[in-house]
């Protein structure tokens, strides 16, 4: 086995993973120790958390407690003379000015290289949805951290670009894994250790430190949190670290991604329970439509194309974090913008920039004019997963104003939406209205067999390009990754749990009857035989782009199998697999494995 050793110290191991000689400078005894007594002091309150929070789902999914606002903090709410605390002036690094975040997998030293070099204010480096956790992608991000930190962070191909944090290089966020997962190939005291405290204990033992003294945080990014005792428990963790590290207490700041519908619910408790290590909070879309859709899965929900961020739901729960930012003073950062461009020439053509401009201009259209529309969402920036939208965004979030800010707040306390619970609630939980076409189906197959492959395969963010059923001509290419297989998967499996129905044209029902072989029927609906045979149709276009000896060196054919056993499991599907890695996670760990050898 390559590199292979046990790694154990006193009530920590490392018992199979390769250690190659570049790790040793992440894996010290030092790290692993602090790693250790960080675990022994927050699993016990995590794995109860665990707990808490299936049981929550549980009672909400079988109607037992109400999807909404928590009675017992509603004082709190009502409040409004607390403010997050700001951030302390030995931060230079700024959180609160025009905010382009250029986010991508944190193990490609290359692209992080592109990232901090591309102008964008803030390199977003991703552990989690953009990344696929083999060890060595996790190992490779840690390193490549420790490097950037110290501006010694090279291009692998390019060896006289350099690139470090601040100046004239973006400032560094970390998004570390959810709280929902373990991994398995580091052990504290004989059990898996939370994949969460793994990436964050590691980053911040090294780095933290370097960062603060520099100004620069360190920032983060936690994601998939459920509400404000997720919140509670990583301010713990924290204020644990800053103290072991004697790094003042508010130095570190995190960004709290809003993408599960409980923590929407609960977006002014997290803000509180981090008030002085809250950094932003940000907008997602495909996690966030995924987590209705299995908080409510009982209800049909249209096809992707139609969960826009302009139904009722969404306008709803973007206008409700707006106000929780600026009655509370925390930045607002707008969601991702994810298109390639078609060409090669990395330049979108005038109906791609078209789309892509409208979204953006209603995050940032507050901060030009506070009148020109009563639903801009005065966000400070959003993300981008292309260097082509550094440039062509940013402007629209520089502020014209310098008073806008005070201009927003007073705005958001006009909209006055103390005492609009209950309709914020009925809002926020409406079933946007919509059709299910021929293609959402086929899109949302591709974009499943595409991306499990890629992650089972070791590559958390893909580039996928989406062609028509009927003519294989391609329509867009978008840079995908876990929560699009997130919200197809959901989709999926409430499409034929629930019996929904193909509402198309004549002539398109008449073409995936004549390429699949099978008869829809009057109702067309959508059935466990039809997604099996859309499944077997992208195998077989796959295997005619790749060839056969290519097509079977791959994990095409595993990942059509798993997206067909998650979209036909039983009743209990997302109390057994609230999140999809839990189910891939083995045949991760078999994929990589094959490679130690």
């Amino acid at each position: 086995m390559k590199y292979a050793r046990t790694l154990q110290l006193d009530g920590i191991e490392i018992p199979e993973a390769p250690i190659p000689p570049e790790y040793e400078k992440i894996l010290t005894p030092d790290a692993l120790l602090k790693l250790r007594d960080t675990v022994r002091e927050f699993r016990p309150l995590l794995n109860e958390l665990r707990r808490n929070r299936a049981r929550k789902r549980h009672l909400r999914r079988n109607g037992l407690l109400p999807l909404g606002f928590n009675p017992e903090t509603r004082e709190l709410r009502a409040d409004l003379s607390w403010q997050a605390l700001s951030c302390p002036p030995a931060l230079t690094g700024d959180l609160t000015g025009a905010r382009l975040e250029f986010t991508g997998p944190a193990h490609s030293r290359g692209g992080m290289v592109n990232r901090f070099a591309s102008g964008a204010d803030f390199a977003f480096e991703c552990l989690e949805d953009a990344l696929s956790p083999w060890w060595d992608n996790l190992m490779q991000a840690q390193v490549n951290l420790y490097d950037v930190a110290r501006g010694q962070l090279t291009h692998p191909k390019k060896k006289d670009v350099v690139v470090g944090v601040g100046g004239k290089f973006a400032q560094l966020e970390v998004r570390p894994r959810g709280l929902h997962l373990d991994d398995p190939r580091v052990l504290v005291d004989g059990i898996p250790v939370p994949g969460f405290l793994l990436d964050f204990v590691l980053h911040f033992h090294h780095n933290a430190k370097l960062l603060y003294e520099h100004g620069l945080g360190p920032f983060f990014y936690f994601a998939k949190l459920e509400g404000a005792e997720d919140a509670g428990w990583c301010n713990s963790v924290i204020e644990f670290s800053q103290e072991r590290h004697n790094i003042p207490c508010g130095t570190t700041r995190a960004s709290i991604l809003i993408e599960t519908l409980p923590a929407l619910f609960e977006a002014a408790e997290i803000v509180y329970e981090l008030k002085s290590h809250i950094g932003a909070l940000n907008d997602g879309r495909w996690d966030k439509y995924a987590s209705d859709i299995r908080e409510q899965p009982r209800n049909i929900f249209p096809g992707r194309s139609q969960l826009t961020m302009q139904t009722e739901r969404a306008r709803a729960y973007t206008l409700y974090t707006s106000w929780v930012c600026y009655t509370r003073g925390v930045p607002k950062v707008g969601g991702m913008e994810a298109g390639i461009p078609l060409s090669k020439s990395d330049e979108f053509n005038d109906a791609e920039l078209q789309k892509f401009n409208d979204e953006a201009l209603r995050k940032a259209i507050a901060n030009k004019k506070i009148e020109a529309d009563p639903e801009g969402l005065a966000c400070i920036g959003a993300w981008v997963a292309h260097p082509f939208w550094v440039q062509h965004l940013r402007p629209l979030f520089v502020h014209e104003d310098k008073n806008w800010k005070q201009h927003a707040r007073q705005r958001f306390l006009d909209v006055n939406l103390q005492g609009k619970e209950e309709e914020l609630t009925k809002a926020m939980t409406a079933v946007p209205e919509g059709t299910i076409s021929v293609e959402d189906l086929w899109e949302g197959v591709t974009a499943q067999i595409e991306y499990k492959e890629s992650w089972i395969s070791g590559a958390g963010a893909k580039g996928i390009e989406y062609r028509d059923f009927a003519n294989n001509k391609l329509i867009k290419i978008l840079m995908d990754d876990l929560a699009t297989d997130a919200i197809t998967d959901a989709q999926h499996w409430t499409w034929q749990r629930l019996g929904a129905r193909i509402q198309d044209s004549a002539e398109n029902a008449a073409r995936i009857e004549q390429v699949l072989g099978i008869h829809l029927g009057d109702e067309k609906s959508i059935t466990p035989e039809l997604l099996a045979r859309l499944y077997q149709e992208k195998l077989k276009r796959i295997r005619a782009r790749l060839g056969d000896e290519s097509y079977a060196k791959s994990s095409f054919g595993l990942a059509a199998q798993r997206s067909l056993e998650l979209a036909t499991m039983g009743d209990n599907r997302f109390e057994q697999y609230e999140y999809v890695p839990e189910y891939l996670m083995p045949d991760l760990l078999e994929a990589e494995r094959k490679t130690w050898k």
